[in-house]
């Protein structure tokens, strides 16, 4: 994290499959029920995808693999996800 921006840095994720997105999620494990803010949406081909969010310390970045052009909330589990050291 630079200041307020974040950056995906991704190494082998591979391209989605035709008609499908990857879709990056913010989300506070601290809070029931979890609230997921889209923060990407992005293809596979790109090695930096910036965040539209940012990912406060505790909180997890994670990406799952949604219809084309996104989604307004996950529809799959998590195919990578990592949690901001506090």
């Amino acid at each position: 994290m630079i200041g307020e921006s974040g950056v995906l840095v991704l190494d082998g994720l591979g391209i989605v499959p035709a008609g499908r997105s990857y879709q990056a999620w913010v989300v506070d494990p601290g809070k029931l029920p979890l609230q997921h803010e889209s923060a990407a949406v992005f293809t596979g081909v790109e090695t930096i995808v910036p965040l539209a969010q940012p990912v406060p310390r505790g909180w997890v970045l994670g990406v799952t693999v949604e219809r084309e052009g996104g989604v307004s909330a996950p529809t799959r589990q998590f195919r990578i996800g990592v949690q901001r050291p506090l």
